[in-house]
């Protein structure tokens, strides 16, 4: 893929894996931890080999809570939470 992105003018600095990335066994330690941790090991290896020095790893199982928009540095549109409307 990186060497078709290539072809056109693109480079590709980041790629993910949601399903490791967010894995819950990682995350709560289930008996498949160990298994999940080598995969996403693995994965980096793969990663390294392409040139590809960023990926992303999540800390929270589902998804990350969000209760609406800000614009933050650059005018770039970013998430936040307002656990008050959450308790509500």
């Amino acid at each position: 893929m990186r060497k078709k992105l290539n072809s056109y003018g693109i480079t590709l600095w980041n790629v993910g894996m949601l399903r490791v990335g967010k894995s819950k066994d990682i995350i709560l330690g289930t008996e498949n931890r160990d298994a999940m941790i080598k995969e996403f090991k693995d994965f980096l290896h793969v990663l390294k080999k392409s040139g590809i020095g960023i990926t992303i790893f999540t800390w929270e199982p589902a998804s990350a809570f969000q209760t609406g928009f800000n614009k933050i540095r650059g005018d770039a549109l970013g998430r936040y939470c307002d656990t008050d409307i959450l308790k509500a």
